[in-house]
């Protein structure tokens, strides 16, 4: 096989990015664009909507036959109908409806299946929801055909993306997937083709379909590009790309043009929904690089994520680059006289609730309290789970619901004097409490728990400090000059 000549980039398009003609079109030209001077594969995401309907049918499950028919019959429309509108010609447009008709009577089979054994199990609501992606796949590959582009479909399962086989949670096996994913790749590059991948997930070593999670073809994305060593990682969005707080509570949030991968793994944890979660994992040993861009501008930069903040030589940025926040928390409080310090304690204490399968989002101790901070969702029902274990050294459980979590982002936040300073001293002016603080756990974060009715005044007070607002005495010009427009 000859060696390949030319830079390597995976391309990924999001499913907000394929929702009409217009956008599909766009799609192919910002794809056309980039083959022409780098070889890309491309990963796609379900159309919009499709995923949330296939796990609809999913959780109503089980249906009649007829009902199923109806249902998919409506899922069927849009694809049939963007079918109809781009592709002129009427033998391609017959080999897309032919492949979408057969992943949709695959889908009826599974589904009468499951009602006729009244189960739905992990297995088959990962095998029902990957049918998104495979849906969307025929559609862009005819679409690139006739406008020129040698589009190839190479799933998951042809590439040998190998997953831990987790159900709905899957974790790529990177070192099972190296080998297999290049020696399927790189001939079609070799040969000018396109490959067009699936994302959102991959399969086990039983050959099962495992998914990645909800959003997790950008997952896909990062691991196809750490494994082939692509020179970038370009993630198509209807959004501009990183901001500097939630445009809801801040209207005046501003682009974040350079984060670092500890950074934009921050921001997504914290549902910034830019990216999904485990985006950076596996690009950040590898040091590919991601930039985030807008479909409806392709020349805009949008946010560039690397190794550091100025990993593309911009000139130097405030430490704190964003202000990030959740509105649905809560917060679970066990007091008691040295329950903090007692040893096994919070060790029990994570056990019982991670093997009942609810998620800590972080521990704050002292030696009279442990507080775990939970979704707000998860309150009750983990505070049922406590009450059971309530005894020495746990005294008594205190609940706190309606509870808001703010994270002040930035590499070197915690190495710089005056950050935690001036942040406090600009919600203090608001006349806003603080109910809990931790550092330290992150090294680009603090985090701040508040009253969810005191998020807006929080986020804007912060954000206005770090746009150049009032400079509390000690903290360093640097740290407040505007983030770059």
């Amino acid at each position: 096989m000859s060696q390949r000549r030319r830079p390597l980039q995976v391309h990924k398009v999001g499913g907000s990015c394929l929702g009409s003609a217009e956008r599909l079109n766009q799609v192919v030209a910002v794809i056309a664009g980039a083959q022409a001077h780098a070889d890309v594969v491309l990963v796609l995401s379900a159309l919009p909507g499709v995923t949330d309907r296939l796990s609809a049918l999913i959780e109503a499950s089980p249906l009649s036959e007829p009902q199923i028919v109806e249902e998919l019959g409506t899922l069927r429309a849009p694809h049939q109908a963007l079918a109809a509108e781009l592709l002129a010609d009427p033998h391609l447009r017959l080999q897309v409806e032919e492949a979408q008709w057969a992943l949709l009577a695959s889908v009826e089979r599974l589904l009468v299946g499951a009602s006729y054994t009244g189960e739905v199990t992990p297995r088959l609501t990962d095998l029902v929801l990957c049918h998104g992606e495979r849906l969307a796949v025929p559609l862009l590959v005819g679409l690139l055909r006739q406008h020129g582009i040698p589009a190839v479909a190479t799933p998951p399962e042809r590439i040998g993306l190998r997953t831990d086989g987790v159900f709905g949670n899957a974790t790529v096996d990177a070192g099972e997937t190296l080998s297999s994913v290049g020696a399927v790749l790189f001939p079609h590059l070799v040969e000018e083709h396109l490959p067009v991948v699936e994302g959102f997930y991959g399969i086990d070593g039983a050959g099962e379909v495992t998914t990645f999670g909800r959003g997790g073809s950008d997952y896909s994305a990062a691991v196809l590009a750490a494994v082939l060593g692509a020179d970038e990682l370009v993630i198509w969005k209807d959004v501009e790309g990183f901001l500097s707080a939630d445009p809801t509570l801040v209207p005046h949030a501003r682009l974040v043009p350079q984060l670092s991968y500890r950074e934009a793994a921050e921001l997504s944890y914290f549902g910034a929904k830019i990216l999904h979660p485990r985006t950076v994992e596996p690009l950040a040993p590898t040091g590919v690089p991601l930039r985030i861009r807008p479909l409806a501008d392709p020349s805009a930069a949008g946010t560039t994520v690397g190794q550091s903040p100025h990993s593309d030589g911009s000139a130097a940025r405030p430490v704190v680059c964003a202000v990030a926040s959740d509105a649905h928390i809560g917060v679970l409080k066990l007091h008691g006289v040295g329950v903090g310090a007692r040893p096994g304690v919070l060790g029990e204490l994570t056990a019982l609730v991670g093997d009942a399968g609810y998620n800590i989002r972080s521990v704050v101790t002292a030696q009279t309290c442990i507080a775990l901070l939970l979704e707000a969702a998860d309150l009750q029902p983990v505070a049922r789970l406590v009450r059971a274990r309530v005894g020495p050294p746990i005294e008594r459980i205190e609940l706190l619901p309606d509870r808001a979590l703010v994270a002040i982002v930035g590499e070197g936040v915690l190495q710089t004097p005056g950050v935690a300073a001036g942040a406090f001293s600009a919600i203090a002016a608001e006349g806003i409490n603080v109910e809990l603080v931790s550092a330290g756990a992150s090294e680009v974060a603090y985090y701040l728990v508040v009253s969810r009715s005191d998020l807006p005044s929080t986020v804007g007070a912060i954000h206005r400090w770090v746009l150049g607002g009032s400079v509390p005495p000690g903290a360093a010009n640097r740290l407040v000059s505007p983030i770059p427009q």
